[in-house]
């Protein structure tokens, strides 16, 4: 009779839907934070400050992008 109520409790953990959250402002730091704020202004800014932050320069940057883009998406 235990191992019944057991399996069943089991099954119903199994069968719960997983909730996946976030908080909104931790959603849109993609595109509003800091850092991609930063690195957006000193590519079209100011490409000398982009390379010390990156030591690379902006054109190299999009290469290797360019190369690895599919494999990280």
């Amino acid at each position: 009779m235990l191992l019944v109520q057991i399996a069943g409790v089991l099954e119903e953990e199994i069968a719960r839907e997983k909730k996946v959250w976030i908080r909104k402002w931790l959603a849109r730091r993609s595109t509003h934070g800091c850092s991609t704020l930063l690195l957006k202004a000193l590519y079209a800014e100011d490409p000398a400050q982009y390379r010390a932050c990156l030591r690379t320069s902006p054109e190299c940057f999009d290469t290797l992008h360019d190369l690895i883009a599919n494999a990280i998406q």
